[in-house]
């Protein structure tokens, strides 16, 4: 859930910070109000692709963030995705997962441009394992999908 959305030089808007109450659930207002504006920043903060015009006319760069709480279904989404990929989850109540995974899948997501923690080097954990952090459902799902381009590419399994 998005706790907060905060904006600097974003579109038309100097500097904005919204603080969501539990129960928000519609974003109402005027023609020419900015709905459009937080719905595009919403995108960003979920991870659109970002243009350069959407940095405020005499600016230098644009600053989009959000808080968003984690919560048990998101990070449970995740386990259940990479156990059904044959992937072993430590139970865990934070805000990563620890998983046994393929070798060579770190190396193999950077190439698709995602990073995740390699950590053989943890006392007592090995090549192939893995950590990730849970991230709002749109990154999870772009995780997920990378992680079975690998495993095909790899003929781990069909």
């Amino acid at each position: 859930m998005l706790l907060s959305l905060s904006l600097t030089d974003f579109v038309i808007v100097p500097e904005l910070t919204i603080n969501l109450e539990g129960g928000f659930t519609a974003l109402t207002g005027e023609t020419g109000a900015g709905k459009s504006i937080l719905i595009d920043a919403l995108q960003l903060l979920l991870g659109a692709r970002a243009d350069t015009v959407v940095i405020r006319e005499g600016a230098k760069k644009t600053e989009v963030s959000g808080i968003f709480s984690q919560n048990r279904s998101t990070r449970r989404w995740l386990t259940d995705n990479l156990t059904a990929l044959g992937f072993w989850v430590c139970p865990s109540h934070a805000n990563y997962l620890l998983f046994r995974g393929p070798l060579g899948l770190r190396e193999g997501l950077l190439r698709q441009g995602i990073a995740i923690r390699g950590c053989g080097n943890y006392s007592g954990l090995g090549d192939g394992w893995y950590r990730i952090a849970v991230r709002p459902h749109g990154e999870n799902e772009a995780l997920i999908t990378a992680i079975r381009q690998f495993c095909k590419e790899k003929s781990l399994w069909q």
